[in-house]
């Protein structure tokens, strides 16, 4: 990719594809840096990075990727994704318990918060 990357006919669309990924994966403050070479990332996500080195942050994702490995935690699922799924028959909520921002005590909560609020929604807020 950086081979790419380094042609100046390429360097745009890579910048480009970068950005909606980003806005795919729900935004620049819903991306954390949960492991990488470069330890000053580790605990921030994309928006802090770039107000930080004040760069765009499909620059900062292609700096992340030069230290040669990253693990990223995505934040993106909101509360009409919960009540989807709550809904089925079947349904299995977890996490991957990440590190990062979340704690153990979160990482094991997910279920019974998600659970509580399904709950609260549907039942005593009258589906509202």
């Amino acid at each position: 990719m950086f081979i790419r990357y380094n042609n100046p006919k390429l360097k745009q669309q890579i910048l480009e594809d970068t950005k909606k990924n980003i806005a795919r994966r729900g935004g620049l403050d819903k991306l954390l840096i949960v492991k990488t070479n470069d330890t000053t990332f580790v605990g921030k996500n994309l928006l802090e990075i770039s107000q930080f080195l004040k760069t765009t942050p499909e620059k900062i994702v292609l700096k992340i990727l030069r230290t040669g490995y990253a693990r990223v935690a995505s934040f993106n699922m909101n509360s009409n994704d919960i009540l989807n799924f709550m809904v089925q028959d079947r349904v299995v909520t977890g996490s991957d318990g990440n590190t990062g921002r979340t704690t153990q005590k979160t990482s094991v909560n997910t279920f019974y918060r998600n659970r509580g609020h399904f709950i609260y929604i549907q039942i005593i807020g009258n589906g509202t």
